[in-house]
């Protein structure tokens, strides 16, 4: 792998093909060796070049906190470059797919066999009618809902009556009559 070095002539000057120096390993140690060279040598960074295949990597003049940002940047490319490595997982983009047929967009390329998307969308609107339905119950209705069926650990009517000062037949009454209410709204 061979190593470039882009060093500004003027570090002062605006950033343009005038003010670079093009060295190669050996020129760019040499001029860290001068004065001005050690001065500067926390202003260069490694350009981020994992995203493309090359055979050099470039360093440039960029500022020091531009040079940790691009530290960072392939740190974090190396990092979820070695963990795919490991997870055996293969990635296809739908960039990388050319499409001829206007019918297809490239789902039927990967399709799970196992997900039935369809029901899962019929499944998520179903639960958004039936939210927008409880929205029209009174609030204490709601809360009766929600705690009887919608809670991860819903309550018992005995339970519910016990926390509203009740008894579990009313309880179970307006249960009934909430639910005859959603059954119309839906």
């Amino acid at each position: 792998m061979k190593n470039i070095y882009l060093v500004k002539k003027n570090p002062e000057m605006e950033v343009s093909n005038e003010n670079w120096i093009v060295m190669n390993a050996y020129e760019f140690a040499m001029f860290l060796k001068t004065p001005d060279g050690e001065r500067r040598k926390d202003n260069f960074g490694k350009l981020p070049n994992g995203y493309a295949d090359t055979d050099y990597t470039i360093y440039a003049e960029c500022g020091v906190e531009a040079a940790k940002e691009w530290k960072s940047e392939q740190n974090s490319y190396d990092y979820l470059l070695r963990h795919k490595k490991e997870s055996g997982i293969k990635t296809v983009s739908y960039q990388s797919l050319v499409i001829n047929d206007e019918e297809n967009n490239g789902e039927e390329l990967i399709a799970d066999e196992n997900e039935d998307v369809e029901f899962f969308v019929l499944k998520k609107i179903e639960i958004e009618e039936l939210y927008r339905a409880i929205y029209q119950l009174s609030p204490y209705e709601r809360d009766l809902i929600t705690c009887l069926f919608l809670l991860e650990k819903p309550m018992t009517e005995s339970e519910f009556a016990l926390l509203h000062g009740t008894y579990q037949e009313k309880v179970s009454r307006q249960k009934r009559k909430a639910l005859l209410k959603l059954k119309n709204f839906l």
